[in-house]
């Protein structure tokens, strides 16, 4: 039996957001003398641990040791749950038959306690092996911080040495010194060098590391001491794959092929080039938006086929998972990407090929995000229905401190004015005045792009007109962007 009570359920909330981030499931391991949170992580040779001593608790029982395992989701729903309710105080009970997870709120209004139940499943016991605290190398949070940034290879070297540890890979290398006080090493480089240690890298790392010394409580990462396969440079999973179908479905209805931009934090979509069409659209879909994502490169990006992209995606929407493989960073014959459905419909997985060419990558330009006007998705379907139906899906706009005028003809137009609440006009500073040109065709690909969006950013560049639409809540955005009035020969 296990049984602790917490009178401040923070730093465990925090420590199970952190590991949710590396897994779906975690395991409970528990002895006397420490309670342990474990997140294992083989594809990536990787183990999270977070361990909590005795000390850490209000109080703290364990008569045996023991492992099971739990879905990390909902324990960590419940917890935020709670928070927002402002009850803090938490007691914790796995039961003797270790098939139940009991959690009691109690609340300090003196209300009755909550009691939440989860199931848990039977674990085998992680062979974490034992730590030598006696051998070891230290670095200062904050420089440890800039390894994982700067080395965004994800593939890193770890060298130890009597005088000085290396963090290295083929794009950086950072050297920390004994003798100038930069790393601390106890039992490091006695005899013969130690052998080398080969890191995998995710930017959940990056927030792992503590920003101050925790007390009583110890977050570790395990990491396998052996050598990757380099030939896979890409590993993404998605778990609910409904959505990303949706937007593909969008973006094939009017644009033929797209370059796909597979970067360390981003995944990017950039359509453009029918004669028809005035603006180029990119989708940004963030990191945080799947299961998993982790890239071994700084960035790769081909040019892609949406039609036969969508219909591999079509094929397996009923999918409860799907990951993309991405071809060797040593390929030169432009090798498929490789998407995986996996279901419990099918016997095999559905493994589906998309053939991929060389990018033709658009120069889009970075987006000042302080200086922006905002509209409701409900006021641009006014502007489309009763003005861009009247002059070929074009809209005249004019900004100003105080209003956004937009004007079809002489006798159309539509004013929104900031004091009304009717638009945001936010970053600008003293009188102005801005006039550009939206020509917003398809105009039906335009409204379903932007249904139930609560609001529609516009932001001014110097040769576009930027209109961004979130998507993927809150963890992506449609980004159209239109030339100038001034490049389509207006005054």
């Amino acid at each position: 039996m296990l049984m602790f009570s917490l009178e401040n359920l923070d730093p465990l909330l925090d420590a199970i957001y952190l590991l949710s981030r590396f897994g779906e499931n975690a395991n409970i391991e528990c002895s006397p003398s420490m309670f342990s949170l474990i997140v294992p992580h083989h594809n990536l040779e990787l183990n999270v641990a977070f361990q909590m001593m005795p000390q850490f608790f209000n109080y703290f029982f364990s008569n045996r040791s023991h492992s099971s395992k739990i879905h990390i989701q909902p324990l960590l729903s419940t917890l935020k749950r709670m928070k927002e309710y402002q009850i803090t105080s938490l007691s914790f009970f796995v039961l003797k038959l270790l098939d139940r997870l009991v959690l009691k709120f109690s609340s300090p209004r003196n209300d009755l306690p909550l009691i939440r139940k989860f199931r848990m499943m039977c674990a085998v016991k992680e062979d974490m092996g034992n730590i030598d605290l006696e051998t070891f190398v230290s670095i200062d949070s904050q420089q440890f911080r800039h390894v994982v940034i700067g080395c965004r290879d994800y593939f890193v070297r770890v060298t130890p040495t009597h005088s000085h540890v290396r963090f290295s890979n083929e794009i950086n290398e950072f050297i920390f010194a004994r003798e100038g006080g930069e790393c601390i090493m106890e039992g490091v480089g006695k005899g013969k060098v130690d052998d080398e240690v080969f890191l995998v890298f995710e930017d959940s790392v990056v927030s792992l590391v503590p920003q101050r010394p925790e007390k009583r409580c110890n977050r570790c990462l395990e990491y396998n001491n052996t050598k990757r396969d380099h030939r896979e440079n890409l590993k993404m999973k998605v778990d609910k794959i409904t959505p990303l179908v949706d937007a593909i479905s969008l973006l094939s209805q009017v644009f033929d092929e797209a370059d796909v931009k597979f970067a360390p934090t981003v995944l990017s979509i950039t359509a453009s080039k029918p004669p028809s069409i005035s603006f180029t659209i990119t989708l940004h879909i963030r990191e945080q938006c799947f299961t998993e994502y982790s890239i071994f490169h700084q960035y790769r990006s081909w040019r892609i086929s949406l039609h036969y992209l969508h219909q591999a995606m079509y094929a397996g929407r009923n999918s409860s998972r799907m990951t993309i493989r991405l071809p060797p960073i040593s390929s030169t014959d432009w090798s498929p990407m490789i998407l995986t459905f996996f279901s419990s419909r099918y016997l095999q997985p559905l493994v589906s090929r998309v053939n991929l060419s060389p990018p033709e990558e658009t120069d889009l330009e970075l987006i000042n995000f302080v200086k922006y006007f905002s509209i409701s998705s409900e006021v641009l379907e006014r502007i489309i229905v009763y003005l861009c139906l009247l002059n070929d899906a074009s809209v005249f706009v004019t900004l100003t401190s105080s209003q956004v005028r937009f004007v079809a003809t002489l006798e159309h137009e539509i004013i929104l004015n900031k004091e009304d609440g009717e638009c945001e006009i936010v970053g600008f500073k003293g009188e102005f005045q801005i006039d550009f040109k939206l020509r917003l065709f398809p105009m039906g690909f335009i409204l379903n792009l932007t249904k139930d969006i609560p609001k529609i950013f516009f932001s001014i560049t110097d040769s576009h007109a930027v209109m961004t639409v979130p998507a993927f809540r809150p963890f992506g955005q449609y980004m159209l962007y239109f030339p100038h009035i001034q490049q389509l020969g207006y005054v």
